[in-house]
């Protein structure tokens, strides 16, 4: 009996050490499964000379116009092409999900306060922090992924919650697991 005891006793501990696989969709530590959907709900036209359009809080955007520090999503395709590309409202599979950090130094002239000194050449570096879901369409095989991101300090840096990704995406799209 006290053998029983001792391994009821184990487990019970060893599932207390165990991480919640519930987490909601606030979390960034919340994942949607693989197979889960994205649907787009209008057509979006890609720009001549690009392979991705962007969108954050449910609009569509110009790059020099989004606000790097909220998230924003990328529709990619493969073929960049001269002219305006047309992804029309499809259904799309999401078959790999990938989290990824993208690193930029940003050049910038900080003020030195010492004792009167001249102004210091400084590098500033940010961390895009950016959940990748990878889309299969038989329909529309060219387009590839979809890639939502926000920019923030090293120190401060999480990846979007889903909440946060389903905000930047409004009405455009639907992620459905």
């Amino acid at each position: 009996m006290p053998r029983i005891l001792l391994l009821l006793l184990s487990m019970l501990m060893l599932s207390a050490c165990q991480d919640s696989l519930v987490r909601p969709e606030t979390s960034p530590h919340y994942r949607i499964s693989t197979d889960a959907q994205l649907v787009l709900h209008r057509a979006l036209t890609i720009p001549a000379k690009s392979v991705r359009v962007r969108v954050q809080g449910g609009r569509v955007m110009k790059m020099g116009s989004i606000d790097i520090y909220y998230p924003y999503c990328e529709l990619e395709v493969n073929t960049l092409s001269q002219e305006d590309q047309l992804i029309q409202p499809d259904r799309f599979t999401i078959y790999k999900v990938n989290r990824e950090e993208q690193y930029s130094s940003l050049d910038r002239r900080l003020a030195a306060i010492n004792h009167g000194a001249d102004n210091i050449l400084g590098y500033v570096s940010i961390i895009g922090y950016a959940n990748e879901y990878y889309l299969r369409s038989v329909r529309q095989p060219d387009v590839t992924r979809l890639t939502c991101l926000h920019w923030m300090d090293p120190g401060d840096g999480y990846y979007p919650s889903l909440a946060e990704v389903k905000q930047a995406l409004g009405s455009v799209f639907t992620l459905e697991e």
